[in-house]
This record gives structure tokens, C-alpha cells and sequence, in this order.
């Protein structure tokens, strides 16, 4: 108890100190912003089950999302949805929390919503469409059961014999670093084929991990009936949108809009760009973004919303939430210091 109270007061000490403004900036105000976008995956409960922790960055605990809510509320947060972000025009009288949800998981709807319903709190659901119509596969899950089900693993990786021992936890771990890679940076064939050859290779269903996990259409049409539910765009089939042509990044987002609006009857305003760093989404994807019809986009850019981004709301950032972040770590991320020092001190436009 002792460390964690010396923490926070040196987190706060650190917040204090950005309240002195630096080269005439006032890091405080221009890197604590006025609200946050956050982002999450899956929400699964407490469970003894063993798992390969690399594999679970995606992943917070029922327990640990209420956790955070509570932190919020606690510092006197307002909880936004996306309409309401676009409809208040940023002029808000205190600082604001988005809660958003990539992809299309299932447990958003059987784990997250009956949370955040108990708190009065928005979901915002990002949906990848080829998740709900169930072609895409989710090889990391796969790897990783293949993995824990098997103390050693040989097999033929394009005409290269490929050994692991992976008996104890770290072994296992380190295993699934290595297979990873092997799907995950491979030079021969695609992504996709890559990971349906390890599902061949060891007789796996690739679909069958989607099939468990993901919503299906009339669950997605079970969420946008909710009132606390916005359901947004999250592309087809979750690609790189830079390394696309124009009309293949272009087709990608607009072809997920118009399906999900097809699906539920609703119109879909609001868009997440996949993996959503400054090299996956830039210019040409902000204005493909606008051009598609939607309100806002989100990035995966670290960053505190700021007043000027009501000018820039197709570069929306956002902070990704992983259980690895206490209260130390939102304590500093709402004065702005882990923003600050990601942005190596240089103001944010």
C-alpha cells in the first residue's frame, strides 16, 4: 500500500508540474485535453483457465472494466457516446470519456453492456464485418490452443523442419512469439493463407474460434435497438488501409458502412481505422473518411482528445486499454504526462 501511495504522489507531483508552462506551451492543458477516447477488445470474466499472457493484451477482465468506470466517475468524468460528441460541439463543462470496442466481439454484448448499463455508460461498438459474417480467422487464438495443448510441436513451415519444446510457461510463451512471426511476417503467400496452412497443418477448423467469438448479425441488430449502444465502422476485413490502392482502402470503408446500415436499418456515423497508427491512416484516409459520409473517425494514436481537434474529426485519437494500466497510470494519463512525453514534448496540432 505504501508504493502504490508513493506512486500516486509522484504521479501527481508529475501532473503539478505541467501545470508550469514549457517554451511557452502549458503541457497540462495542451496534453490532458478535454476528454479521452478509450479502447478496448474483448471483455471476458474472471477465469483460473491457463493462457500464453502474450496473447491476452487484447483481453480486460468484467472486474477490471468496472474499475476503471468507477476511476472515471470518481474524477468527475462525463460519458459520452460518439452522437453525443458531435452533438455537444465540444463544448462541454467538464472533461468528457468516450468508451469505445473494436471488431465485433460477442462478450461486448454478454460482458461489457450489462456493466456498463449498471453505470449508465455509453458502448460504442466498432464493427469489422467479415467478424459478424464470420471469414476471418482468428489465427492468434488458435495458435495459442494449439500451443497449450502440446508440450513440443514439429512441423514443415515451407520446406524448412520447425521444432518447439514448449513445456513450461515461458517456453510456451516464447513459442507463440515465434509462430507469430511466422504467420504474422512472412514473405510467402498471404496473411490469410499463412494462418490456414497452421490450421491444416494441425487439423484446426479456422473458423471455428470466429464462430464462438464473434456477434452475429442478429446480435448486432440486438445492440443498435439498445439505447445506450452506437454502432460504428471498422472496414470488411480489417486491413492495413495505407497499403491499399485508393480503391481498395476507399471500398473497404465504405462497403462496411453501407453493409452495417443494410443489416440494422440504421445509419452507421461514426468510423475506426484499423490498427490506426500514423502509418496504417493518414491524409489520404481521413478524406476517404469524410468522403464516406461519417461524422467522425477514430486513430489509435495515444493521444487526449483537444479542443482543436473539433476542427480534425476524422484524426480522432484514442488510448488503448490494456490490464497492465492502474490507477497510477489514468492518473497520469488524465493530467497529460504520458501523452507529454509519447509526443517527446512537442505541442500537438
Amino acid at each position: 500500500m505504501k508504493e502504490k501511495s508513493a506512486l500516486k504522489n509522484l504521479a501527481m507531483q508529475m501532473a503539478a508540474s505541467c501545470l508550469k508552462p514549457v517554451n511557452g506551451f502549458p503541457f497540462r492543458g495542451m496534453y490532458g485535453g478535454i476528454g479521452q477516447i478509450l479502447t478496448f477488445h474483448r471483455v471476458i470474466p474472471e477465469s483460473n483457465r491457463q493462457r500464453i499472457w502474450s496473447n491476452s493484451y487484447l483481453e480486460v477482465t468484467t472486474g477490471y472494466l468496472e474499475k476503471v468506470i468507477r476511476y472515471y466517475k470518481s474524477n468527475n468524468f462525463e460519458f459520452l457516446s460518439l452522437d453525443d460528441l458531435v452533438s455537444k460541439g465540444f463544448n462541454m463543462s467538464r472533461k468528457f470519456v468516450i468508451f469505445t470496442f473494436d471488431d465485433g466481439f460477442r462478450d461486448n454484448l454478454t460482458f461489457a453492456l450489462p456493466i456498463l448499463r449498471k453505470y449508465n455508460v455509453p458502448l460504442n461498438i466498432y464493427i469489422t464485418t467479415d467478424f459478424i459474417d464470420k471469414k476471418t480467422i482468428l489465427w492468434w487464438n488458435i495458435v495459442e490452443d494449439v500451443i497449450l495443448q502440446n508440450d513440443e510441436l514439429t512441423f514443415e513451415w515451407f520446406g524448412e523442419k520447425i521444432h518447439f519444446q514448449c513445456t513450461s510457461p515461458t517456453e510456451k510463451n516464447n513459442t507463440f512469439g515465434r509462430i507469430h512471426s511466422l504467420i504474422q511476417e512472412g514473405t510467402h503467400l498471404t496473411i490469410y493463407d499463412r494462418a490456414l496452412m497452421f490450421c491444416q497443418i494441425f487439423k484446426v477448423d479456422p473458423f471455428s474460434s470466429i464462430t464462438e467469438l464473434a456477434l452475429s448479425w442478429n446480435e448486432v441488430r440486438q445492440l443498435c435497438n439498445d439505447k445506450l449502444v452506437t454502432l460504428g465502422a471498422h472496414t470488411v476485413s480489417h486491413p492495413v488501409l495505407s497499403r491499399l490502392s485508393d480503391e481498395g482502402a476507399l471500398g473497404e470503408i465504405g462497403q462496411s458502412k453501407r453493409r452495417i446500415e443494410q443489416e440494422t436499418g440504421k445509419e452507421v456515423k461514426h468510423f475506426a481505422y484499423p490498427f490506426g497508427g500514423k502509418k496504417e491512416a493518414s491524409l489520404r484516409e481521413y478524406e476517404m473518411a469524410r468522403q464516406c459520409g461519417f461524422d467522425t473517425a477514430v486513430t489509435l494514436v495515444s493521444a487526449s482528445v483537444l479542443r482543436e481537434h473539433q476542427n480534425m474529426m476524422y484524426q480522432l485519437p484514442r488510448i488503448a486499454v490494456g490490464m497492465s494500466m492502474d490507477e497510477v497510470t489514468f492518473d497520469l494519463l488524465r493530467f497529460g504526462v504520458i501523452q507529454m512525453m509519447r509526443n517527446d514534448g512537442k505541442p500537438l496540432t
